[in-house]
């Protein structure tokens, strides 16, 4: 109960801090948020998804501003679905059924771990995004629309077209982020992962 009232405080409060925060330009973003980008970047550049990460939590939750979603559900930086992350949290602890029924505590609590832990909620978008590029074959646009809509785009015309925005958009995240880290020595230091 400790936790779940914790979690509502932090999710108000960030509630309450929108009115002075920035979204659309990266120039207006306050520390923190440029924190959440740098972490992001640098923990999917390994993989060649650093920008794609950072774009991802820019477009998702405004670099970390917004870490909960309650119409999907999700949360994190990234707004990662609930029932997927549980999913991947069992697979990564070695659980045999996976997709065993999910209770709303495992909900609540994959969810405070996810806004909680910009560690945790990386490491699950990261497997998603690298698992779409598999399926997708590197199609980054493919990859984007799936990791917004899954494979629902493929058989719907407004899903499509909603996944479509999507991936332009967060593609043009991309763009910016490059410009703006070439100018930025502080977004390319290394973090600690």
């Amino acid at each position: 109960m400790k936790r779940f009232a914790i979690f509502i405080s932090l999710s108000l409060s960030l509630v309450l801090a929108k009115s002075t925060l920035s979204c659309s330009n990266i120039q207006d973003f306050k520390d923190f948020q440029l924190e959440n980008l740098r972490y992001a970047y640098h923990y999917g550049k390994k993989d060649k998804m650093g920008f794609t990460m950072a774009a991802i939590a820019w477009k998702e939750s405004c670099a970390g501003a917004y870490r909960y979603n309650a119409q999907d559900p999700s949360a994190g930086n990234y707004h990662v679905l609930l029932q997927s992350a549980v999913k991947l949290d069992r697979l990564f602890r070695g659980e045999k059924n996976i997709d065993r029924p999910i209770s709303g505590f495992e909900m609540n609590k994959i969810a405070d771990r996810l806004v909680r832990s910009r560690r945790f909620a990386s490491k699950i978008a990261l497997h998603q995004l690298l698992e779409w590029k598999k399926i997708r074959k590197g199609d980054m646009k493919k990859v984007l629309k799936s990791y917004n809509r899954g494979y629902s785009w493929e058989n719907s015309e407004a899903n499509n077209k909603s996944a479509e925005e999507y991936a332009n958009d967060v593609l043009e995240k991309i763009k910016i982020l490059k410009k703006f880290y070439e100018k930025s020595p502080r977004m390319r230091k290394p973090v600690e992962l």
